[in-house]
């Protein structure tokens, strides 16, 4: 398990968009074109410089716990919090704006052992997947 410090999550005007599917978002779309078993993705080349800071949101992480650990105050929550079959990604940018991508794990699962920490990653960091049907989260490397 990986171990990062916590970072608090400045909030000003904070924007919130929820993506209903993973399906068409561009980290899938990237990890459906390459043609290996394994992966090493930063989000910085996925999203530009969109975001600054991620973390993944496990169907079995409670929502009162998430909100608190990440400190995100009164920014809109999705509706529907992850099943066993969904988990989520959040994004953050610099400006406080948010952003929720729900995957089915399926297709991309960030919840499988090793369990990575919940806290905020810079989007620099390195992700490594390997596909097992579908992608599987393995590491982060900030």
């Amino acid at each position: 398990m990986l171990q990062s410090p916590k970072r608090a999550i400045g909030l000003s005007a904070a924007l919130l968009t929820l993506t209903a599917c993973g399906a068409n978002d561009e980290l899938s779309s990237y990890l459906t074109s390459i043609e290996t078993a394994t992966a090493q993705v930063s989000l910085n080349d996925i999203y530009n410089d969109q975001w600054s800071e991620f973390a993944v949101v496990c169907p079995y992480t409670p929502s009162d716990y998430a909100k608190a650990e990440l400190d995100v105050g009164d920014t809109p929550w999705p509706d529907k919090w992850p099943d066993e079959q969904t988990n989520f990604l959040l994004l953050k940018s610099d400006t406080g704006e948010y952003k929720w991508v729900r995957y089915r794990r399926s297709n991309l699962d960030f919840c499988s052992e090793p369990r990575i920490d919940f806290t905020l990653f810079p989007t620099a960091a390195t992700l490594e997947f390997t596909a097992n049907d579908g992608w599987i989260l393995e590491s982060v490397h900030p």
